[in-house]
């Protein structure tokens, strides 16, 4: 190529400012990354925003000194040389070799193209497929067709480019190269012609329509990233707005305990983001504006992009039958004559509570105010905290807003303990007074008393099972959700450390988790430690074998939780064991078809039956200690029972000689019916802390899906709308070292 320009020597990361509209850059050697920066900035230090890569045998222009919005900047990622070209010098040059240095043109417009790319979301009402003179109507967009490069004059009238207003061309601004995905838009009545870029224009009109074009591209740029920023400040200051309404809400509910009728605080003028700010606190969570990211106008439902931004999941549900009346979770409804977003929110008794964000106050669901809503509404559901450290997190979890149902349990379990208590006290009554009296009106009133505590204990007994009946239903649903949301985000290469029937077994260890420790155990263990108001009977009516039944009670504890250490560690190596059978026992049968093919079935079968024959071992094991347990705690009743009898007949003989009275039949009948019923709650205690210790081994294996970080969580900067392209570069590949290339330098 006939050298007409000046040679220019960069070092890697040397950056340069393409200032001069009139120059030309021709990339001899290397490969330079072109950046967008502010004008204002003349030490290069600041912002960038990186656009596209000008490699070798390839042109790049400059911008008007003059430019007030943004300049480029050039930094080589290798030494590069470059040649510069005053305007007049390169037309000469195309115009000596008018293909090649045409498809220079091309890949510059190619490479401005690239960067527009992931912008551009339009109708095209005209698409540009011949070269002819074009007619437009006012608000008509027009586009070339894919791949078609061309030069445009306007004739008649003014387009916008990109649809902006701020980039127009009119028919003094002569020829303007326009393609790929470059749209124009009429403002009036147009008329324009299209030539093929290698007609070329004179040199002045093409440096003219060059530079323009360029200037535009970087203005258009700069616009976009002005719009991104007002959107993330608008969602920084809806931030706020609900940090500031959860505050304000907040002192108006500490307010509300000297005032109960103070309506609610509302600061945000967004109606959804209030609802959803009022379902998030209910549920503990933390609620989001939409993300710079999201586009809203394309969502199905706005609550969908929130529910995004907040990490949380969303399931539609259908509001039917008389639901204000029972017992779920908060919910987002829409009311049916503006479809205005309100909130439902549980009011701690059976029912709901709405909170409307126009008028900002709350109030009870009734009949007629539920009729006014649609029937498809919305819940949220919890996703665990960032921090899953113990059971007990999970526990918090579980149980969270159930303290109503769990203080129900509570109360009836003592309600429950103190009239099993009269039975003993009857006992001794009868025995004592009622027969050597021959006394029938007593023994009648005490059946009557008995009676009544029976079926006072049976229908405490059916609201604690209710009661359970809820927690274990709402528990195993919100835990459910949340292990799957978990699941869902945690990164692939967590994916790649267990097989899949491991990877189950592991999840399905979080229901027995909850399972174990949900509802069902907090009634045995209440129902249990109540157990031990029935040790402050005994030492009413005796002292000295009262304390023969602590000491029973302690050694029947001690030898159970011991054995259930035992059983801890068998039930470690069991799951550990069972998790990877199943893993393997899955991997088997996806693969039934190759140990068909490679005769490898008896192979096959050894392997797993090996690690099978482990796990019945360990199982036998497991319930031979299981037995053993059982046989202790079947014996020692019947044992204790023995001692008592022998103590009381030993007092018995010493009250004789003293001529004095020990134990009357009565108090020993009673005694005896209350020392039964203690030293079952005390079995029964221990055999529950047993069955609780077994979910240390399921909480090992589980402990990796609640302790790896997602893939993506609120430490992370939103990146909004993705743009830019895939660059491949000097790509070569072949199957062996010694045969020829298959790929050879290829560039993309």
């Amino acid at each position: 190529m006939e050298s007409l320009g000046k040679l220019y020597t960069l070092i890697k990361y040397t950056p340069l400012i393409l200032l001069s509209s009139d120059a030309v850059w021709f990339v001899q050697s290397g490969a330079i990354d072109i950046f967008i920066i502010p004008s204002t900035i003349k030490n290069q230090d600041g912002q960038r925003r990186y656009l596209f890569t000008i490699t070798s045998g390839q042109i790049l222009f400059g911008v008007h000194e003059s430019d007030e919005y943004t300049q480029l900047l050039a930094i080589p990622t290798e030494e590069s040389v470059l040649e510069r070209f005053n305007f007049d010098n390169f037309y000469h040059l195309i115009s000596q070799q008018i293909e090649l240095k045409i498809a220079w043109i091309e890949k510059w417009l190619q490479q401005i193209d690239s960067s527009l790319l992931a912008m551009i979301e339009s109708n095209i009402d005209v698409q540009g497929k011949e070269f002819i003179r074009y007619s437009l109507e006012p608000n008509q967009s027009f586009q070339m067709q894919k791949d078609i490069w061309s030069w445009v004059e306007i004739e008649q009238g003014e387009v916008k480019w990109m649809g902006n207003h701020n980039l127009t061309f009119t028919s003094t601004d002569g020829n303007f190269p326009l393609g790929g995905k470059m749209l124009l838009t009429a403002i009036d009545d147009v008329q324009f012609v299209i030539q093929p870029l290698q007609n070329l224009p004179s040199s002045q009109c093409l440096l003219k329509g060059l530079s323009k074009l360029n200037s535009y591209f970087l203005r258009y740029i700069d616009i976009l990233e002005q719009e991104s920023k007002e959107k993330e400040l608008l969602r920084l200051v809806e931030r706020q707005s609900l940090d500031a309404q959860v505050m304000g809400e907040a002192l108006a509910h500490l307010g509300s305990t000297l005032n109960p009728g103070t309506q609610n605080v509302f600061f945000s003028n967004d109606s959804l983001l209030i609802v959803a700010g009022a379902i998030g606190r209910a549920l503990g969570v933390k609620i989001y504006p939409p993300l710079q990211s999201e586009n809203v106008q394309r969502v199905k439902d706005p609550l969908e992009a929130i529910a995004r931004s907040s990490r949380l999941r969303l399931r539609s549900v259908v509001l039917r039958g008389d639901w204000w009346n029972q017992d779920s979770d908060p919910i987002v409804a829409y009311t049916k004559e503006n479809h205005c977003p309100i909130a439902l929110l549980p009011n701690g008794n059976k029912g709901y509570t709405l909170l409307d964000p126009i008028d900002q106050v709350s109030r009870p669901v009734s009949q007629d105010m539920a009729e006014k809503l649609e029937s498809i509404a919305y819940i949220f559901y919890r996703p665990f905290s960032t921090q899953v450290k113990n059971v007990w997190t999970i526990l918090q979890f579980a149980f969270k807003n159930q303290q109503a149902a769990i203080k129900t349990i509570f109360l009836i379990s003592i309600a429950v303990t103190l009239l099993g208590m009269l039975t003993p006290q009857a006992t001794a009554i009868i025995m004592n007074n009622a027969i050597p009296d021959g006394d029938r009106s007593i023994l009648f009133q005490i059946g009557i008393g008995l009676f009544v505590a029976a079926f006072g204990t049976s229908l405490f007994q059916l609201t604690q099972g209710f009661t359970v009946l809820r927690i274990e239903t709402n528990s195993d649903m919100s835990t459910q959700a949340a292990l799957w949301d978990q699941l869902l985000k945690l990164p692939v290469s967590f994916f790649r450390q267990y097989s899949t029937g491991d990877l189950t077994n592991r999840v399905s260890s979080i229901s027995t988790i909850r399972r174990q420790l949900g509802g069902r155990t907090l009634l045995n263990l209440f129902t249990n430690f109540f157990g031990f108001f029935y040790l402050g009977q005994l030492f009413y009516y005796n002292n000295k074998l009262a304390i023969v039944a602590v000491i029973v009670s302690i050694l029947t504890i001690s030898v159970t939780s011991l054995f259930g250490v035992v059983l801890v560690g068998y039930v470690r190596s069991l799951l550990d064991l069972e998790g990877y059978i199943f893993g393997q026992t899955v991997q088997l049968i996806h693969g039934i078809t190759k140990l068909h093919v490679s005769r490898a079935q008896e192979r096959a079968f050894s392997f797993w039956s090996k690690h099978y024959s482990e796990q019945i071992k360990l199982e036998l094991n497991k319930q031979q200690v299981e037995d053993a347990v059982a046989l202790f705690n079947t014996l020692m009743p019947t044992l204790t029972s023995g001692i008592i009898f022998g103590l009381t007949a030993q007092l018995i003989r010493n009250a004789e000689s003293s001529s004095s009275i020990a134990l009357s039949l009565g108090t020993f009948l009673a005694f005896n019916a209350a020392f039964g019923i203690f030293i079952r709650e005390s079995t029964s205690l221990s055999n529950t802390i047993t069955e609780a210790l077994q979910v240390l081994p399921q909480w090992k294996r589980t402990k990796p899906i609640l302790e790896t970080s997602p893939e993506v969580d609120f430490r992370k900067i939103d990146p909004g709308n993705l743009r830019g392209n895939v660059r491949v570069k000097d790509v070569s590949f072949r199957y062996y070292p010694n045969q020829a290339l298959i790929l050879d330098k290829i560039n993309l």
